[in-house]
């Protein structure tokens, strides 16, 4: 055996377990031996021949070693069905040492230094963490603000921590922001093996990384696991590669591939199917918010609820060019700055398919009836292009119950369903939304329906709405509308601008444009094109663009160049 590469066989593992006759040998001492000589090299490669490893154990295989990785052959098979619940059958482990000083003054966004009680347990290039109870979401207390930072230098007489980068969040309670020394396992990996567990009914996880400072799992591929595939948790710089994930598809819990608290990482070019998601992207509890996460180029299929999920600890993700079909959802977006584009999802599947429908290919926010966080944050700074959503049997096309603010819809391409909106928007606040160059088929609602190409309908309670443009969108054959706006919920002269401009409307049940607006200050409805509205005059006595002037308290809209034949 050389010292860097080590090979389960050579400490006597068999890897000769037959599913079919339920027997084989025991490899788990042959494994634990193996671990512990890694550990005693200082790391190196734990080579896995092809074979099914049986490895009945209750306790699972830890590896705290950095510069450790796990290198299967491809068709390596590790066989773990006692695996207690909520445990994961291979760990990869750093440490932390929690709340070891506390913060004496705030920290402003965009600093790179703290002033804590005691600087005496840190050391330059210490990874730390920052924790605050300040609330990162409004919509839910349990998710707080908190980050990772690296220490460049330290100031002992002025107690300060000089860092290498700026801080992401304001910090301002000073009576409840605490620093964590992380110890993490580094540069470490798993690859190339099939991670088996006992199935329906044991709760189990597959693989669990955690305190650890760049970590990749590739080509892995995860079943009959109930609860969670692969962890990537607490760490920062990872890699998820073109693994497949199956069976995750315990309700409420289930996840493919789970990144919590983890910042600079890629999900990329992985297969889901039979999970509840296939990705999910969480803050770690109240400790961590997950930032600079790139998911891009994967697969889902057949999950009971979203393909993808982001929840309300997540800032700075990019989703992009994921293929999502026939699942309880498309994307969930629940957290702040997101990009989510060139995306296709179609067949969006119905409550009766699935327990946990989202009901949309994009949802931004949570409309669930066992989770209502999330909606403060998932419509800002959001941007939405360039998707494709084809939808079958339900499902909008873009649903929002949170408020948009500072966001971006342009150039998608949806196909509804019967039923369903192509673009739904129910938050009670909206500002500086652009919605633009977007392609909305209609054709699967029923004519005379109360459905609509793109429909503001405001929640009860209603606050400001302003900036709001509506530009260069195509819709064709909507239920009702091309465009309805109806704020009459909103607060008197609390909204400013709403333009509709340069629209193409074809073939509305009843009206092109429909408002019934409230409050708004100015309203301009120009050059827009709406071609046989209500052509066999089923409803003769609605108009192509329809408001009421009791509508506008303040100003009637203004109209100007639209056409209609």
């Amino acid at each position: 055996m050389s010292d860097n590469i080590l090979d389960v066989k050579d400490f006597g593992a068999k890897g000769d377990y037959n599913f079919t006759t339920n027997t084989g040998t025991d490899d788990t001492t042959a494994f634990r031996n193996a671990i512990a000589q890694l550990r005693r090299n200082g790391g190196g490669v734990l080579k896995i021949p092809d074979g099914v490893y049986y490895l009945p154990t209750t306790t699972p295989f830890l590896i705290d070693t950095s510069n450790s990785h796990i290198q299967g052959s491809g068709n390596a098979t590790l066989y773990m069905p006692n695996i207690p619940a909520d445990i994961a059958g291979i760990a990869l482990r750093g440490q932390i040492e929690q709340a070891i000083t506390n913060v004496t003054q705030s920290i402003a966004r965009g600093s790179n230094q703290i002033v804590v009680a005691d600087v005496t347990p840190f050391r330059p290039g210490d990874l730390i963490a920052i924790r605050s109870a300040e609330n990162f979401n409004p919509d839910r207390s349990s998710i707080s603000k908190g980050e990772f930072a690296r220490i460049r230098s330290i100031d002992a007489s002025n107690r300060r921590l000089v860092l290498m980068g700026s801080i992401f969040d304001d910090y301002n309670d000073v009576y409840s922001i605490y620093v964590d020394r992380i110890l993490p396992i580094r540069n470490v990996s798993v690859s190339n093996v099939i991670v088996r567990m006992g199935g329906s009914g044991k709760r189990q996880n597959g693989i669990h990384i955690k305190y650890f400072d760049n970590a990749s799992v590739r080509h892995v591929r995860t079943e009959r696991i109930e609860q969670t595939g692969i962890i990537l948790g607490m760490g920062i710089h990872f890699v998820a590669h073109q693994n497949h994930v199956l069976d995750a598809n315990m309700p409420e819990f289930g996840v493919g591939i789970l990144i919590s608290g983890c910042e600079h990482g890629e999900v990329t070019q992985n297969h889901g199917e039979y999970c509840r998601h296939t990705i999910d992207i969480s803050g770690h509890g109240t400790d961590i918010i997950s930032r600079f996460i790139t998911v891009d180029n994967n697969t889902a299929e057949n999950n009971s609820s979203a393909g993808i999920s982001t929840h309300g600890g997540t800032e700075y993700i990019t989703v992009s060019t994921n293929y999502v079909v026939n699942c309880g959802g498309g994307i969930i977006i629940r957290g702040r700055t997101h990009t989510v584009t060139d995306n296709y999802i179609t067949n969006v599947l119905n409550p009766a398919q699935s327990t946990e429908v989202y009901n949309a290919g994009i949802f931004l926010g949570d409309d669930g009836p066992n989770h209502t966080w999330g909606n403060g944050l998932a419509g800002t700074n959001v941007i939405i292009k360039y998707n494709q959503i084809l939808l079958t049997t339900t499902g909008h096309g873009i649903y929002s119950t949170a408020p948009l603010i500072n966001a971006s819809i342009e150039g998608n391409n949806i196909v509804t369903a019967n039923g369903k909106n192509g673009m739904h928007f129910k938050g009670n606040y909206n500002d500086r939304v652009m919605i633009r160059n977007n392609m909305i088929d209609c054709t699967k609602q029923t004519p005379g329906s109360y459905n609509f190409g793109i429909f503001f309908t405001p929640t009860t309670g209603s606050q400001k709405h302003s900036d709001i443009y509506i530009l260069d969108n195509q819709i064709i054959r909507p239920g009702y509308s091309g465009i309805r706006i109806d704020a009459s919920r909103v607060q008197a002269n609390m909204s400013d601008d709403l333009v509709m401009r340069g629209n193409l409307i074809r073939e509305s049940a009843r009206r092109g444009i429909d408002l019934s607006v409230g409050f708004f200050k100015r309203v301009r409805i120009e050059s827009n094109v709406m071609l046989d509205i209500d052509k066999p005059n089923t409803y003769p006595y609605d108009l192509p663009i329809s408001y009421t002037a009791g509508s506008f308290p303040l100003t009637p809209p203004l109209l100007l160049n639209n056409y209609s034949d």
